[in-house]
C-alpha cells in the first residue's frame, strides 16, 4: 500500500526526525565536497568517484553542480551501505545457524590462505566459490530491497495472459518470488547448492532478482559480492559469531530487508581450520606489487564477458571509491573485461 504524498508534509514527530536525518546526511557530504575543493587533489579527475564528478564536463564545458553531486553522494551511500550490511548480518546470523554450511566457507577460506590481517587479492577472493553460493541463498531468503518498482511504457501481456498497458507503473514482488515453492522447493530452507552451477542451469535467469535486472539493473552488484566476500573471509578468520536466540525477523516497515533484534556473541576464533594440502599459497607481495597485479591479463575475472567484433559498443567508464585501494583494483580488473 503506497503512503499518500500529503502525509510526508504533515507536522508530525517522524517528519521531522527524518529531516532532520536528511539535513544530517547533506551537511556530511557538504563539507566532504568543501574539502576536497580545497585540497591538492581538488583537480585530480581519476582520484575517485568525487574527484571524477567535481571535475566532469558536458560538450558545453557546463559540470555538476555541488547540489547534484551531493545527492549523487548520498545515493551511492544509502544504496551500498545499508543493503551490504545487511546482507553480511543475515550471512552471519544463517551461518550460526548452520554450522556444517559454516564449516565448509571456513575450509574454504583457509584453502585460499586468506588471513585476517591482510586483504586478501582478486584471484583469492573469486576463488570462494562455496563463499558465493552461501551468498546468493542469502540475497534469495532476504532480498536486501524487497519490491522494485518498474514502468510499463508500452502495451504487453506477460506469461499467464496478464496484460499490462502502456505508461502503467509497475512493482515487482522479489521476496515474493524468491520465496514461490514452485521455483525454489522448501523456500524457507537455507540451503546453498541451490547456487551450483547445475541447479542455476534448471532456473530462469530472472527467477533471482536482488540486484533487479536489464538496463536499470543495480551498476554495483559485481563490486558489492566482492565487497561482501571480502569482510566475510576476513571476519571469519578472526571471530566465532553465535546466535542462540528464537528466529529473527525482518522488519517489513523499512525500505530495506533488515533484521530485527539480531544480537551475537562474538569471541575470537580458536577453530580455524589448516589448508587442505594440496592448496597452494598466494605469493606474497607488497602494496606496489599488488596494484601492478590487478592491472595485468592474468587476474581472475570478476564477471564473464564475450567479445563481439560484429559490434562496436560504445565506450564506458568504470568509477570506484574507496580508501584501501580494494576498490581501484576491483574496477581495474572490470575495466579490463570490458575492453575484451
Amino acid at each position: 500500500m503506497k503512503q499518500a504524498a500529503f502525509v510526508k508534509q504533515l507536522p508530525i514527530e517522524a517528519n521531522r526526525r527524518f529531516d532532520r536525518s536528511v539535513r544530517l546526511m547533506h551537511e556530511v557530504v557538504e563539507n566532504v565536497i568543501r574539502e576536497r575543493k580545497a585540497s591538492p587533489d581538488a583537480k585530480n579527475k581519476e582520484k575517485d568517484l568525487l574527484g571524477f564528478m567535481l571535475n566532469a564536463c558536458d560538450e558545453h564545458n557546463l559540470g555538476l553542480s555541488d547540489e547534484n553531486i551531493r545527492d549523487q553522494v548520498v545515493t551511492f551511500l544509502i544504496a551500498g551501505h545499508d543493503t551490504t550490511a545487511n546482507t553480511l548480518a543475515w550471512t552471519l546470523y544463517e551461518l550460526s545457524r548452520h554450522p556444517d554450511i559454516q564449516a565448509k566457507v571456513l575450509q574454504e577460506i583457509a584453502d585460499n590462505h586468506i588471513r585476517h590481517d591482510e586483504l586478501p587479492n582478486t584471484e583469492q577472493i573469486n576463488n570462494l566459490k562455496y563463499m558465493h553460493q552461501v551468498l546468493k541463498e542469502v540475497l534469495r531468503k532476504y532480498p536486501p530491497v524487497r519490491v522494485l518498482p518498474k514502468y510499463c511504457k508500452n502495451d504487453c501481456i506477460l506469461p499467464g495472459g496478464y496484460k499490462i498497458k502502456g505508461n502503467t507503473p509497475c512493482s515487482i514482488q522479489v521476496y515474493a518470488m524468491h520465496h514461490n515453492k514452485d521455483v525454489y522447493p522448501d523456500p524457507e530452507r537455507f540451503d546453498p547448492d541451490r547456487w551450483t552451477p547445475e541447479e542455476e542451469q534448471k532456473r530462469s535467469r530472472f527467477a533471482w532478482l536482488p540486484f533487479s535486472t536489464g538496463p536499470r539493473g543495480c551498476i554495483g552488484m559485481a563490486f558489492a559480492l566482492q565487497e561482501a566476500k571480502t569482510v566475510l573471509a576476513m571476519f571469519l578468520n578472526r571471530f566465532d559469531f553465535k546466535y542462540d536466540g528464537p528466529d529473527v525477523q525482518c522488519d517489513f516497515k523499512t525500505a530495506t530487508t533488515k533484521p530485527v533484534d539480531l544480537f551475537m556473541t562474538i569471541h575470537p576464533r580458536e577453530n580455524f581450520p589448516k589448508p587442505n594440502g594440496d592448496s597452494v599459497p598466494p605469493q606474497k607481495s607488497d602494496a606496489s606489487s599488488n596494484q601492478a597485479e590487478s592491472k595485468t591479463a592474468t587476474a581472475m575475472p570478476v564477471i564473464s564477458t564475450q567479445k563481439n567484433t560484429d559490434v562496436e559498443l560504445p565506450p564506458i567508464t568504470f568509477l570506484y571509491g574507496t580508501q584501501t585501494g580494494t576498490a581501484q583494483d576491483y574496477a581495474t580488473v572490470l575495466a579490463m573485461e570490458g575492453s575484451c
